[in-house]
């Protein structure tokens, strides 16, 4: 009786669990079609996006490539909160790594510089080969950043975290992590280029 009592509590928990995740997945994709929604009511033209859970809820990283524009979409209280951003207002972005800088450009100059092993552009390969002997000895990440520096007075820092855990440089979940970082600095790179060109 005693062993049908603790099985029913634990059969009970595993359902609440499951559907607490159920009901997360539904909130999150209902949270991401607002956001969408709210772009496109502001004339925003969603030409690729990624959602970046973050110790709150998720926010949206999207570009707009025919304005040239970056959109940052997420909810507080409750509430969708979008913000655009020309690319001329997009002052610099990089990748931090344990908030050690992997890359980096700037608007001012367009120079593309790396800090770690002088890589001026390139893939995924580049920046994760481009480690100096001095940095070597390090093959545990704890965190992989996006950062976008704008001229917004009030809120200028927007970080994008694409890993927070503790992992190596040799398994899948850094390649991934680095390389989903990777892409989205190039995105954005791209289209600060393209502006300056314009």
């Amino acid at each position: 009786m005693e062993n049908m009592a603790v099985l029913l509590q634990i059969g009970f928990l595993i359902l609440c669990y499951a559907g607490w995740h159920i009901w997360r997945g539904y909130k999150s994709q209902n949270n991401e079609s607002a956001i969408f929604e709210r772009f496109k009511s502001k004339g925003f033209i969603i030409l690729k996006s990624i959602m970046i859970p973050d110790s709150i809820s998720k926010t949206m990283l999207a570009i707009d490539k025919t304005k040239k524009q970056i959109g940052f979409g997420y909810y507080v209280s409750g509430k969708v909160v979008t913000q655009i951003f020309n690319a001329k207002d997009v002052v610099s972005c990089e990748i931090l790594e344990d908030k050690d800088t992997i890359i980096k450009t700037s608007n001012g100059n367009m120079m593309t510089r790396a800090i770690i092993g002088g890589v001026v552009s390139g893939g995924v390969g580049a920046v994760i080969g481009g480690v100096t002997a001095e940095k070597t000895t390090k093959q545990i990440v704890n965190n992989i950043t996006l950062r976008i520096l704008t001229t917004n007075v009030d809120d200028p820092v927007k970080d994008f975290v694409f890993y927070n855990g503790k992992t190596k440089k040799d398994t899948s979940i850094y390649q991934n992590a680095i390389g989903q970082a990777t892409e989205w600095y190039g995105i954005i790179r791209a289209i600060m280029v393209a502006d300056v060109r314009s």
